[in-house]
């Protein structure tokens, strides 16, 4: 009995420190849909100008990007302000603090961002300088060590909406936004990867 038991009891414990293989099903990659592409020809914006852009070449203006000269009296410093601005049925990413994501190539531009929301005719602010009366000047803003990164956009034609991207750069040296190039699906409610 104690020997039936004693087999019992190993067989049990072996069958216990068995470890099942777990299976993963691998995820499929994002499929890029097909894409119209736009060279912005390295288009530089310095402070005190701004640039125009079509995004899907339509004859409708989509973005505007520009900057302005706030002096602020109180805190007795000026702000060198770098701005986007969508027209009508184009949508810029923010969230509360009215910032975009600063997207790398490859990351998705989705119709649901977390923490953000598509908004049409809004302005973001970029980056700044600031310049105090006295003291050093500073930048500050998401987007001033910019390098080839990518602002997620929505373009909204025939009741439809486009995800897409514009690639851009920041020079501080120079004071000014570099274009480079900017994409739009031509497959509506897809989700797009930035650079691709």
């Amino acid at each position: 009995m104690k020997k039936i038991v004693l087999a019992g009891m190993i067989a049990l414990a072996s069958v216990s420190c068995k470890k099942e293989k777990i299976t993963t099903q691998p995820q499929p990659p994002v499929t890029n849909p097909v894409m119209q592409y736009l060279d912005l020809g390295n288009r530089a914006i310095p402070f005190g100008q701004h640039s125009i852009v079509d995004v899907n070449q339509d004859g409708q203006d989509d973005l505007l990007f520009s900057s302005m000269l706030v002096g602020d009296p109180i805190h007795q410093l000026d702000r060198r302000m770098y701005f986007v601005s969508s027209s009508t049925q184009t949508k810029l990413l923010q969230n509360n603090d009215n910032q975009s994501p600063v997207l790398n190539k490859n990351d998705q531009v989705m119709l649901l961002h977390p923490g953000y929301q598509w908004l049409e005719v809004t302005s973001l602010l970029l980056a700044e300088k600031v310049v105090p009366v006295q003291g050093n000047s500073f930048w500050r803003g998401l987007w001033q060590e910019a390098n080839h990164q990518y602002l997620p956009i929505q373009v909204h034609r025939t009741n439809q909406t486009f995800q897409g991207w514009v690639e851009l750069s920041f020079d501080k040296t120079q004071e000014r936004m570099i274009l480079h190039k900017a994409a739009l699906s031509t497959e509506p409610d897809k989700t797009v990867r930035a650079g691709i």
